[in-house]
């Protein structure tokens, strides 16, 4: 099992960044990715800019990052997986 994890902060000691490690690594055999959102810097979205640029390489590589796990469609494809992470969240 995959499992991407990142904070919504870009501060160097975001809580919210440690939380999400903390917790993807609770998952029993994850192999867990920690992204820190410094590595995709990307401006604000503008769909003019994106029309006359396309998608800025860094945007890019943040969706080829999220491609790379074990959800599809915002639901995580193992159930069992599912079970185990509601779980998680039900003990805090």
């Amino acid at each position: 099992m995959k499992i991407l994890a990142f904070g919504a902060s870009s501060s160097k000691q975001s809580i919210n960044k440690a939380l999400a490690g903390y917790t993807a690594n609770l998952v029993e055999g994850a192999e867990v990715t920690l992204l820190d959102l410094n590595d995709f810097e990307m401006p604000l979205f503008s769909e003019d800019f994106e029309k006359e640029s396309g998608v800025p390489a860094q945007a890019q590589a943040f969706v080829d990052a999220i491609a790379q796990t074990d959800v599809k469609d915002g639901e995580v494809v193992d159930a069992s997986v599912k079970q185990a992470l509601l779980d998680i969240v039900a003990k805090f």
